[in-house]
């Protein structure tokens, strides 16, 4: 499956980007498919003991004021400027990896061959489960259910995936 996005060029961001970043795709289109924000807070605070920046983009005020919140935890964190997608394309393309949500910025990642998680909570990836473009270069799991609430070992798996 190529999607036909992993290779392309996009237009730089104006922005400063820190030299090993993850983007955090918090954001989703129902307040039940969200993670905690404690959730989040334990994931930032880990990168950030192996020299790992958080980036938070967000979509509507409701992601910017929990984008703005998890900023407030660790210096570690970028609240990303409302942005365009091919400027979200090439921050997701430069990064070392994603971890995020339930959303079609998921499917971005995935097609631009990042390695990550994405995290279905209360929906079930085998429908709409995020696929790279290929298995042996793809390292984007998709992670659901209870397995999913333990954020200690979500960020465990990002780490080893990200770290390669």
């Amino acid at each position: 499956l190529d999607h036909g996005i992993a290779h392309s060029t996009y237009p730089q961001p104006t922005i400063a980007l820190p030299n090993r970043y993850v983007v955090a795709l918090h954001g989703t289109s129902r307040v039940d498919k969200e993670w905690s924000e404690t959730h989040w807070q334990t994931l930032i605070s880990t990168l950030a003991q192996h020299g790992i920046s958080t980036l938070l983009p967000w979509g509507n005020s409701r992601e910017q004021a929990r984008a703005q919140r998890l900023a407030h935890t660790s210096p570690s964190v970028q609240v990303l400027p409302r942005s365009r997608l091919g400027e979200l394309a090439a921050i997701l393309q430069q990064s070392v990896g994603v971890i995020g949500m339930d959303t079609g910025l998921m499917h971005i990642a995935a097609a631009l061959d990042k390695p990550g998680l994405a995290l279905y909570p209360v929906t079930e990836p085998a429908l709409t489960g995020v696929q790279g473009n290929s298995a042996s270069s793809n390292k984007l799991d998709n992670i659901s259910g209870i397995e999913t609430q333990d954020a200690e070992a979500v960020t465990r798996r990002l780490l080893a995936l990200v770290a390669g």
